[in-house]
């Protein structure tokens, strides 16, 4: 039914040549393009959209809702439970009254018969005539209209009676040929709506809740015939409407010099015109596609790029009358192509001033349409042109426009679901501000090249990122944040934590999601949190830096921040307990319960850097002993180089005093280091304790008298170097608190002094009372 309307409007018109190929006369060459107005164009524009009325009405019976974003009839699947439900009331209610009746005329034919039969005396037979009534059952034929389909909606092989050419889906294999009037199908909805039959009122709710689900209570059949209508139904009110556009768009080429036209059109399209592959008529318009139309449209336009009026006249009435053909964004683009066209020129052609006044002028349309259109090309070029203010300005403006809700940021905080939705949101504003964090690369690679900053007005990375971050815009500052980040520019970020106020939240998101274990956010966040006083986050913060495990952390760092954390925490306590409130912070009485930890850990960093020292002036005397060495050992090698690993895992972690005392203070012979981590351990075992010293006295002694040969020969000389050797280590032993235990240390001394008198060639060289009470009485 609506191709029948629709040939009948367009057949007047549908061969109509709209271009001629002629010459002025027979001895002129010359071809020219003439191009024909539409006959009666007016009148068909009125039909045609007298037609898409029709179909937006017609949007209910179709199930269908018409949508504002495409100008287009939808499927609405409540809408279509709603007709089913309101269909099935109607149903039930008509099948009642059928049966009544049904029911009282076989009572009254029975009783006829059974008065007949007695009368005749023949009450159980019938007439040939009457069993051959009964057997035989006559249908009057009528043409069914809408309300007997929507009486019966199962009856038919379409539920809702939609269709348009007996179940077969023309829009599956349409083509854009000249339309010709199809058979009426009896039943028809179109035919019945273009007799003016109201449409099926709908209701609220459904009554019958086994039949709340159209498509789950329908046949497969139905199912499809459906969606097949309603296809079709899309694909002629596209149809009509693309046809509505094209026809105003030739009208309004017409309107103006084709001549102009004709001279900017590629050769490809002028063999369309020329008649080679067919006459040029209305049914070519409708095959031709949208890359055409754009170039038809462009040549146009550029037309009057020298006239600023007509240009924008004629942008006016496209966007008027051809809105999907010509949509604004695309309009807009084309102009900014024309503002762009002597900015291109050379600075000969074109000053400087006149140059950014026309990119101003770009920026302002592309600010316009900056939430459908890609900016990216146009930002770098502001770039280039070194316009900072104005291409920072469009990217805010276009992140807005296209997240006005914040939507973006809340799902970059993870407070919105991994919705399609959100994603797209996410994504789409990303790239307005991907362009700066292109313009960030290029800067960061001309840093890193060491190319001198020059007078052109051209910004360095430090000066460009505090410009963006002077914009109030926090999704910009949080894609500036990750892109530092990535870069590992903590230093820097800490620079501009007094500049923007969203770094925190920012940092504390990271923490969040590198759950701790992030150098670069733990490191930044140190500083932020020492600005807002958030002590309780900051020394979490700095104790999962003591044990991080990257080589970024050297020992004197990991030793600074234990400080730092037990100076926190021994302030939250000095504060807690100076309060009078019974109710005590909980933040706070957490920090103080860490104190005696952390003075431990404290305490046993203090050893491991004595260990430290020990073992690189340890190194130092064995790389000394191999380069005056002719020649080295293999063993000796191998143990400078455990040497060497153990300093460099000393300066990489914090050691409990367990492995201090046995992988480093034991094996290595570093006796003042075992007796410490003794006593932090408070292991107070008196064998222990004097086999250290023993070990330790010995040491000494053996590291003056290397051997029984040594001690012939002055002898007293090295014995009171021993013994004020001695009398420096136990005083240090003093001041470092270490116990001492006086009587196994006389002991040992005099048994020192006793075996050095027994090896000397000369007898007692000195007194072992005198020696002992010697060192003992100058501690």
């Amino acid at each position: 039914k609506l191709l029948f309307v629709l040939s009948d409007i367009l057949r007047p018109i549908w061969t109509q040549k709209l271009i001629e190929l002629k010459s002025l006369s027979k001895q002129d060459k010359t071809i020219y393009y003439i191009f024909h107005k539409i006959h009666d164009y007016n009148e068909i524009k009125i039909l045609l959209k007298q037609l898409e009325y029709f179909l937006k009405k017609l949007a209910p019976h179709m199930c269908c809702i018409w949508s504002n974003k495409d100008d287009l009839p939808e499927y609405n699947e409540q809408l279509a439970q709603r007709i089913y439900a309101q269909q099935n009331i109607q149903t039930q209610s008509q099948q009642q009254q059928h049966l009544q009746q049904q029911q009282i005329s076989t009572i009254n034919t029975n009783n006829n018969l059974y008065l007949r039969s007695a009368l005749t005396g023949r009450l159980n037979e019938q007439t040939p005539h009457q069993q051959q009534q009964q057997q035989t059952i006559h249908h009057a034929h009528s043409y069914p209209n809408i309300s007997s389909y929507a009486q019966s909606p199962f009856g038919h092989s379409n539920a809702l009676n939609t269709s348009l050419g007996g179940g077969i889906n023309p829009a599956a294999d349409f083509t854009l040929s000249s339309p010709s009037p199809s058979v009426p199908t009896s039943g028809s909805l179109f035919s019945s709506s273009m007799h003016n039959i109201p449409p099926t009122p709908l209701i609220t709710n459904s009554t019958n809740p086994n039949q709340q689900f159209f498509l789950s209570a329908t046949s497969l059949s139905s199912i499809t015939d459906l969606l097949q209508e309603i296809d079709y139904y899309r694909t002629i009110c596209h149809m009509i409407e693309r046809l509505i556009e094209l026809l105003s768009l030739w009208q309004i080429i017409n309107e103006h010099r084709t001549d102009m036209l004709i001279e900017r059109l590629p050769e490809s399209y002028l063999t369309l015109f020329n008649g080679t592959s067919g006459p040029f008529t209305v049914r070519t318009l409708l095959e031709l596609d949208t890359l055409f139309y754009d170039t038809l449209i462009a040549a146009l336009l550029t037309s009057y790029e020298q006239n600023e009026s007509i240009f924008d006249q004629l942008m006016g009435r496209l966007v008027d009358e051809c809105p999907k053909l010509c949509p604004i964004e695309k309009l807009i683009l084309y102009k900014v192509d024309l503002f762009l066209k002597p900015s291109t020129t050379s600075i000969t052609n074109q000053s400087i001033n006149d140059q950014h006044q026309r990119l101003k002028q770009a920026c302002q349309l592309y600010k316009q349409v900056c939430d459908r259109v890609n900016i990216t090309s146009f930002a770098m070029t502001l770039y280039t042109f070194r316009m900072y203010d104005e291409l920072l300005d469009l990217c805010v403006t276009a992140g807005t426009k296209r997240d006005p809700c914040n939507q973006a940021l809340n799902y970059y905080y993870g407070q919105l679901d991994d919705q399609q939705q959100y994603i797209d949101v996410y994504q789409r504003c990303s790239e307005c501000y991907q362009s700066l964090i292109d313009i960030l690369e290029l800067l960061y690679q001309r840093d890193g090249d060491n190319i001198l900053k020059t007078n052109d007005g051209s910004l360095t990375l430090n000066e460009f990122i505090r410009h963006c971050l002077s914009y109030d815009d926090e999704f910009l500052h949080v894609k500036l944040f990750d892109w530092m980040m990535n870069k590992q520019f903590n230093e820097k970020i800490k620079s501009y934590r007094q500049i923007t106020p969203y770094l925190e939240r920012f940092i504390r998101y990271r923490l969040k999601l590198t759950n701790f274990n992030d150098y670069i956010t733990l490191d930044v966040a140190i500083a932020v949190l020492q600005v807002v006083k958030d002590y309780t986050t900051l020394c979490q913060v700095l104790l999962h830096l003591i044990d991080l495990s990257d080589p970024r952390v050297t020992f004197a760092d990991r030793l600074c921040y234990l400080a730092e954390a037990l100076q926190i925490a021994r302030s939250a306590n000095a504060t807690l307990l100076s309060t009078s409130q019974q109710i005590k912070p909980s933040n706070d009485s957490q920090l103080s319960e860490l104190i005696p930890t952390l003075e431990q850990r404290l305490q046993t960093a203090f050893v491991q850097k004595q260990i430290y020292t020990d073992l690189q002036m340890y190194m130092r005397a064995l790389e000394t002993h191999t380069i005056t060495s002719t020649s080295i050992n293999e063993d000796l090698q191998q143990y400078i180089q455990h040497v060497q690993d153990s300093i460099k895992k000393l300066n990489l972690a914090l050691f409990d005093a367990t492995e201090l005392f046995v992988d480093y203070a034991q094996k290595y012979e570093l006796y003042e280091c075992q007796l410490l981590l003794l006593q932090l351990d408070g292991n107070e075992e008196p064998t222990i304790l004097q086999t250290i010293w023993r070990r330790l006295l010995r040491k000494e002694v053996n590291d003056l008298f290397p051997s029984a040969t040594n001690l012939t020969g002055g002898n007293y000389e090295r014995i009171m170097i021993l013994q004020q050797h001695l009398i420096e280590r136990l005083r240090n032993c003093r001041k470092k608190r270490l116990r001492l235990p006086m009587d196994f240390i006389r002991s040992e001394l005099k048994q020192i002094v006793h075996t050095i008198n027994n090896l000397s060639d000369h007898g007692d060289t000195i007194s072992s009372e005198d020696f002992s009470n010697q060192i003992l009485s100058d501690l």
